[in-house]
């Protein structure tokens, strides 16, 4: 009995012992891990910061990175070759856009990848956004923040020069052609969205160059009158409950722009051409698809 005691207390030991040196061999791997992830970590950051200075010297990424417009040697530019195929293995993603220049603003692209949405020719407020760039498909995909209006998410191919508002490519009709990637990082002060102050001599610029101010505008899906002080009343042609908004005159390019708030539906920015006889919405003429056409400008008010 006493032999078969020591013999269980033995092997109770001996397992003992085996756990605690499975233990101690684990923790050593463990920290022989977290050693080697900082040492990867570090080495990145180093790979990296070489990286991004050889595109601040010009270096030509195949990623299509945004580089600067100095010249490299041969020599130098095989090296950022070979940091640029280390920089797979750090996850480093790139800005293929310091700004992307619109028909509509400038969108300045932050190195954070924060989005600034600077308009041009009218007095409505920056937008703000974020995109992130996907290295393989070549393309960015974010948001953008209207204040005015609402979220809209953007894909945004710079091959094709195209934004895509609110959908992928092929299955939405809202998008912003046109849309230029560019390295520089300042915008000209005439490209900037001019300040919103009130003229009192405006009264008298609401005229369209060659054409009256319309009273109302007739469209094939309802009369749209415009009052004195350029508030808009759509009256549908059907049930829709009316729709409600603002519209001012530009001289110079004889426009209109505004926008319609749609009880059943949502606000969409408008700009409207009397000479063509269409109104664009939720973008300029060339970016949008969504059109009302055959809306004359009718300059005597319509009786209801």
């Amino acid at each position: 009995k006493q032999w078969y005691q020591r013999r269980v207390r033995g092997l109770f030991v001996f397992n003992m012992v085996k756990l605690f040196v499975l233990l101690i061999a684990t923790a050593t791997l463990l920290t022989l891990v977290e050693a080697g992830g900082g040492r990867k970590a570090k080495r990145c950051a180093k790979q990296i910061k070489k990286f991004e200075a050889c595109l601040e010297g010009g270096y030509q990424s195949t990623a299509g990175c945004v580089s600067g417009n100095g010249e490299l040697s041969a020599r130098k530019t095989r090296k950022c070759s070979k940091l640029e195929r280390k920089m797979q293995a750090c996850d480093f993603s790139c800005n293929r856009c310091n700004l992307i220049r619109t028909p509509n603003g400038i969108i300045e692209v932050g190195n954070d990848g924060s989005l600034i949405l600077r308009w041009i020719g009218v007095n409505r407020p920056n937008a703000q956004g974020e995109l992130s760039w996907e290295s393989d498909a070549g393309i960015g995909r974010g948001y953008m923040e209207f204040p005015d209006d609402r979220r809209y998410e953007m894909t945004y191919y710079p091959e094709e020069e195209t934004i895509y508002w609110d959908g992928e490519r092929g299955t939405t009709d809202h998008m912003w052609q046109n849309s230029v990637c560019e390295a520089q990082s300042e915008v000209s002060p005439s490209e900037q969205a001019p300040e919103e102050t009130i003229d009192e001599s405006t009264e008298e610029q609401i005229q369209p160059t060659g054409q009256d101010p319309c009273t109302s505008i007739s469209t094939p899906h309802g009369d749209i009158a415009i009052q004195s002080d350029g508030s808009l009343v759509l009256t549908w042609n059907n049930n829709r409950p009316n729709a409600q908004g603002e519209l001012s005159w530009e001289s110079d390019a004889g426009i209109g722009r505004g926008y319609m708030e749609f009880p059943d539906d949502r606000r969409y920015e408008m700009t409207y051409y009397p000479e063509e006889a269409t109104i664009y919405w939720d973008g300029e003429k060339g970016t949008t698809n969504h059109t009302w056409q055959d809306a004359q400008c009718v300059n005597q008010p319509l009786e209801y």
